[in-house]
């Protein structure tokens, strides 16, 4: 497996965090730096757009942000165009092959241009759940 290196993209396994290792601390703390993208609110007011991870606590790192798409996150991409489209990612089976491969619509991921991801993590945490 490839070193996390800084520049790339992590993702969270408990929180559903996805976003880009920007520091990468080793001598002291032992520590991830990682960039959301949007404001985090700290418990003491304070607020930033990191996220801080210690080594060891299972990242999922690629170079490409498509490696860390799962079944079950929301996407919205675009296919050679301008005109945006939203689905739930899922997982297809090839019914000649058994090959799994990850799809949006009729779209496999490599066909896509992801603008934006919410993890399935992120989505229950943050949902109202109403009662049936």
């Amino acid at each position: 497996m490839e070193e996390i290196k800084v520049g790339g993209y992590v993702r969270t396994p408990e929180q559903g965090y996805i976003g880009k290792l920007v520091e990468v601390n080793k001598n002291v703390l032992n520590y991830y730096k990682i960039d959301v993208g949007r404001e985090i609110r700290r418990i003491n007011g304070m607020s930033d757009n990191y996220i801080y991870s210690r080594d060891g606590f299972g990242l999922k790192h690629s170079s490409n942000i498509k490696d860390l798409v799962q079944a079950g996150d929301i996407v919205i991409y675009t296919i050679n165009c301008k005109m945006a489209d939203i689905d739930i990612v899922k997982e297809h089976t090839d019914a000649r092959t058994l090959e799994k491969t990850l799809r949006v619509g009729l779209w496999s991921l490599e066909q896509v241009n992801i603008k934006q991801i919410l993890t399935k993590e992120k989505f229950e945490s943050e949902s109202y759940r109403l009662e049936e």
